[in-house]
């Protein structure tokens, strides 16, 4: 189990392999980083272009304000995990709006199944990344089934609270490893266990502003200060980064 989940590691992992495999060629800490920078720009692109395609008109120009947002960009910037969960959320999201519209419009049922348990399995991997999203993706799931189960008393058809069970399974099945291992440990059902969890927030709040997103402080009005580094990271600094992070 332990407090962080493995996902972003795994993919992190991939790209050592590559380093590996190529004889260094492919250094993995900026290829991965490139990577991710890459992947949150298809994202958002399949994220707006789902929306339009999907009835749903959204300006060209949003889009691109979503690209330059200098949260998004930053985070993909730095080896952190929440670029590629935030890419997986949009994947994910824009398969919600196809999913939805589809079945407005009578599309196939295969389809309809196919793309919800490709978006549950989509979420599912977003909690492998970051398990801070768990409470947000269980109210999702909770107001699909809600909202599906109305349809049904209302119209007597069955297809939404099917298309959400169906995402819901694809969710479960993906995590199941890491469910079990935390039921194991602490005999109820939980991603990170609350042991765990409580370790991790004293940790966090701790840090404080030191954390991994704080890097220097700059002071631009003093002549020559340059950057003020808070506490050097020797992770950074051993691939010749020329700022220094926080531990």
């Amino acid at each position: 189990t332990g407090k962080y989940v493995p996902g972003y590691g795994f993919f992190l992992a991939v790209f050592i392999v590559l380093n590996n495999l190529t004889g260094g060629l492919l250094p993995w800490v900026p290829t991965a980083i490139i990577t991710a920078f890459l992947l949150q720009i298809v994202a958002i692109i399949t994220f707006w272009k789902s929306l339009n395609w999907n009835g749903i008109a959204v300006p060209s120009w949003a889009a691109a304000l979503l690209l330059a947002h200098p949260l998004l960009a930053t985070h993909a910037a730095i080896p952190i995990s929440d670029a590629l969960a935030i890419s997986l959320n949009l994947f994910a999201l824009a398969l919600v709006v196809t999913v939805v519209h589809g079945e407005e419009q009578g599309v196939w049922i295969r389809r309809l199944l196919f793309g919800a348990l490709l978006l549950g399995i989509l979420f599912g991997a977003v909690l492998w990344v970051r398990s801070i999203y768990s409470m947000g993706l269980a109210a999702f799931f909770g107001a699909w089934v809600v909202y599906g189960i109305v349809r049904a008393i209302r119209s007597r058809s069955f297809i939404t609270l099917l298309l959400a069970a169906t995402a819901i399974v694809g969710s479960v099945a993906i995590l199941s490893p890491r469910l079990i291992a935390c039921y194991r440990a602490e005999g109820s059902i939980c991603i990170v266990t609350p042991t765990d969890s409580r370790v991790l927030i004293a940790e966090l709040l701790g840090k404080g502003f030191t954390g991994a997103r704080t890097y220097t402080l700059l002071r631009p009005i003093e002549p020559g200060a340059g950057q003020l580094i808070t506490v050097p990271d020797p992770f950074l600094q051993s691939f010749g980064c020329s700022f220094y992070g926080t531990s």
